[in-house]
């Protein structure tokens, strides 16, 4: 508003708008997480518009806050949330996350680790067959590896790691077979195995899992 006159100063008033759009937060999932399959996720995301602003309009997720996120199927997922405030400027964000087997490490004759929590290497005899036995929570089927896989490659070995020896059957090849209640078997000929865990949907000796 301006104000003029005989002896009088005016004063003008300039109203810019609003023209920044709302902030997305995304708690749940976070985003580069890892979930196991089946674990019950809830969607928690908020949308704010800067302070003065217009205020936010809508604030809208693929589900509703408080529902429960896919883990159902291992890979890789995203969830996406899209805000507007009421001067019409919009946001969107997406989160992306992994849901994995839930794979606790090798069981005996397999060392995993030791006692001050180290992963440990296995060391076996030329020709030996190993025994690989793991759970994946319950019977995940067949199809758990991905392609090209199990496979069985030299690794770097650290010279101050511990060293654990496995006296395994003779045997010729790797071998799997999931039965009820997730026990699998695998089965190789091979000189050493390092135990542990890799990224990517899972792992079994350091190779990927589906």
């Amino acid at each position: 508003m301006l104000e003029a006159g005989a002896g009088k100063v005016g004063r003008l008033l300039v109203s810019a708008g609003d023209s920044t759009p709302p902030t997305i937060t995304v708690s749940s999932p976070a985003d580069g997480s890892s979930y196991p399959l089946g674990t019950a996720v809830l969607a928690d995301y908020t949308c704010a518009d800067e302070p003065g602003g217009s205020g936010v309009a809508s604030c809208v997720g693929d589900l509703a806050n408080g529902a429960t996120v896919d883990t159902s199927s291992v890979g890789e997922q995203t969830f996406t949330v899209a805000a507007q405030d009421n001067a019409g400027n919009a946001a969107r964000k997406t989160v992306a996350y992994r849901v994995l087997y839930e794979f606790a490490g090798f069981a005996s004759p397999i060392n995993n680790q030791d006692g001050n929590g180290n992963h440990v290497l296995n060391e076996v005899k030329a020709g030996s067959a190993i025994p690989v036995k793991f759970r994946l929570n319950g019977n995940q089927g067949l199809a758990i590896f991905e392609p090209g896989y199990p496979k069985s490659a030299a690794i770097p070995c650290d010279p101050t790691a511990d060293i654990d020896g496995i006296e395994a059957a003779s045997g010729l090849r790797w071998s799997y077979e999931a039965v009820q209640g997730g026990r699998c078997w695998l089965r190789h000929r091979r000189s050493a195995l390092a135990s542990g865990y890799a990224g990517g949907r899972g792992a079994a000796a350091g190779r990927p899992l589906r």
